[in-house]
């Protein structure tokens, strides 16, 4: 079998997270306003302060902060930013703007106008409170009273509040860490109470199969934020032993999801995010073998950008990916568990089913495969000899007589699965799997969700309006925003039935169509990347992406759909040096 055990040492991998740190310090320090004199004085949203195209700031990126008292405390090679004390104004000028920003309830605007957002009042409570310990000896006392003043601000929001459109793992995990720090900063019971209530809250939606819930269902990438947080509270909480559970589960589910060239994730997760947050796993690593395995995997896909880092990100991510980095950094060294015995399944013969997520996994000598049932039948094929991706399908897209537009390519919990041999209920790793297919729905989707001047504009009235009530915010932001735009299904135009055997010549993909009486197509292609539904965390550029721009031919001939589509990627695959794209051996009957 072809080795993959491939990966960066600790040492390498620090040397990485410190670079990428000091790259992304002068963006950040370009992205705030670091004029004295300024009204928008510390922001570090240039898109508000700079060009002036908004009328907000995003308080969410004031969690920069942290990575800019990291550099300023610590002493390494490279970094010019240790102990510059007009680092130490200009960190000053950023949670003043944190401040001055805050609302009554102790919440923060972080996608539009009047939002107080409870997400943002969690993951910049973490990072203010991270900035808080390395640097808040700095400033007057004064001046550190307003700091946790306003942190305990959030605090109260965090408890007073709850986040009611989706139930977002990530977010709450973030809400959990804030506020157990807070209540060792300030003595407070009251916000450990609450942060192990939101754990316990987490745990319990938390699959048996191992993943947190997002939105509805398993996202690797996210997975990895989970985590980064949850090792924040597993370290405040004085290395609690359930949490350390949690994350061992977590780490088991998430190991299956690192591809051949080390990147993780993407289109067949619930949420569509390629991004590894480094973090959680390299404090896991301490303790869980498997976690530093997937470190040095995960950490070689980065160095080698062919996964989703600071350099692929914008603003919105590129702060929370460095402040994960930083995190990561904070580890001790000298606690690493050798992960000589770890092995992750890309390096195994392994099969793995995930009913409940609707994934599943083969990995054999030649090729790493991922199945996404519960998005409609996503294929992302891996040859293990060249770590390259050699066959990606992300399924169908089409039109109706109507000029409405159709999908297979959503997350949908009622997908039907089946598998053989038979797998349990549960998730499963016995005999190989040789044969797995789904019944791919056909939802409505609509293409263009772009803002339109119109639009725009009664949202923004909206905003000044009844937007400011809290209790309209949220039934609006949960209804119409995420409701319309992520949740909403429609009921199927019919189904894709996608079927894929493996044997020794290689791997078969078999796709036939059924659309519901009265339903009819003028379009059904085939395209090896697209997306369907609004998700500002996907779509993130990775090398592989060069590989699955491609569409299918028209599938609708002469107003009937053809019978059937069969796809070939042989053992040994002939991937097209011209186009270099993900097309495989097709015959369309």
């Amino acid at each position: 079998m072809t080795n993959l055990n491939t990966g960066l040492s600790l040492k390498s991998r620090k040397s990485l997270y410190r670079q990428e740190i000091l790259r992304v310090s002068h963006q950040l320090l370009s992205s705030q306003d670091r004029c004295p004199v300024s009204a928008s004085c510390g922001s570090f949203d240039r898109e508000f302060w700079g060009w002036a195209t908004k009328d907000f700031a995003n308080m969410d990126l004031q969690r920069g902060c942290y990575i800019l008292a990291f550099v300023y405390s610590k002493n390494f090679e490279g970094n010019v930013f240790f102990n510059e004390a007009t680092l130490i104004d200009w960190i000053g000028y950023g949670v003043d703007c944190w401040q001055r920003s805050q609302k009554s309830d102790g919440s923060f605007d972080h996608l539009y106008l009047h939002e107080k957002s409870w997400m943002a009042a969690a993951f910049t409570l973490v990072d203010m409170l991270l900035a808080y310990r390395l640097v808040a000896d700095n400033f007057d006392d004064s001046f550190k009273k307003k700091w946790l003043r306003a942190m305990e601000r959030a605090g109260d929001c965090l408890i007073n509040r709850d986040e009611e459109h989706g139930f977002i793992s990530n977010h709450r995990l973030g809400a959990a860490a804030g506020l157990m720090m807070l209540s060792t900063e300030t003595g407070n019971s009251r916000y450990r109470d609450r942060a192990a209530a939101l754990f316990a809250g987490v745990l319990k939606k938390q699959s048996e199969e191992g993943w947190f819930v997002e939105y509805g269902g398993a996202d690797p990438g996210y997975e990895t934020l989970g985590l980064h947080y949850m090792s924040i509270l597993y370290v405040e909480s004085g290395k609690s032993p359930e949490v350390l559970h949690s994350a061992r589960k977590s780490i088991g589910f998430f190991s299956h999801f690192i591809h051949p060239d080390g990147s993780i994730g993407g289109d067949y997760g619930s949420r569509g995010c390629p991004h590894f947050f480094p973090g959680g796993m390299e404090v896991f690593a301490r303790h869980i073998p498997l976690a530093n395995r997937a470190a040095e995997a995960c950490a070689h896909g980065l160095y080698n950008k062919d996964s989703c880092g600071v350099h692929d990100a914008d603003i919105r991510n590129l702060i929370p990916l460095a402040t994960s980095y930083a995190w990561a950094l904070s580890a001790p060294d000298d606690t690493i568990t050798e992960s000589d015995s770890a092995k992750l399944p890309m390096e195994l013969n392994v099969s793995k089913v995930w009913a409940e997520a609707g994934i599943c996994v083969r990995s054999d000598a030649t090729h790493y495969t991922v199945f996404g049932a519960s998005k409609g039948g996503v294929v992302k094929i891996y040859d293990k000899t060249t770590r390259q991706l050699v066959f990606s399908s992300c399924g169908y897209t089409g039109i109706t007589t109507k000029k409405k537009h159709v999908t297979t390519l959503m997350h949908s919990v009622g997908h039907q699965m089946a598998c053989s041999p038979a797998q349990d209920d549960r998730c499963s790793s016995g005999s190989p799997i040789s044969l797995v297919e789904v019944q791919a729905p056909l939802f409505h989707f609509f293409p263009s969700r772009l803002n339109t001047p119109l639009r725009f504009l009664l949202f923004r009235l909206f905003n000044h309006t009844i937007g400011r009530i809290r209790r309209v915010n949220d039934l609006v932001r949960k209804h119409l925003i995420i409701g319309f735009f992520l949740k909403r299904r429609t009921p199927p135009l019919g189904h894709v039935c996608r079927q894929i055997r493996f044997d020794s010549s290689g791997i078969h993909i078999r796709d036939s169509f059924a659309l519901s009486e009265g339903n009819e197509l003028i379009s059904l292609k085939e395209r090896g990347f697209f997306s369907s539904v609004y998700m500002a965390s996907a779509r993130y550029f990775r090398a592989q992406d060069l590989r699955q721009h491609w569409t299918g031919d028209e599938l609708v001939v002469q107003g009937r759909i053809i019978e059937g589509v069969d796809r070939h990627i042989p053992r040994t695959p002939q991937v097209d040096a011209k186009t270099r794209n993900c097309r495989s051996e097709t015959d369309n009957s």
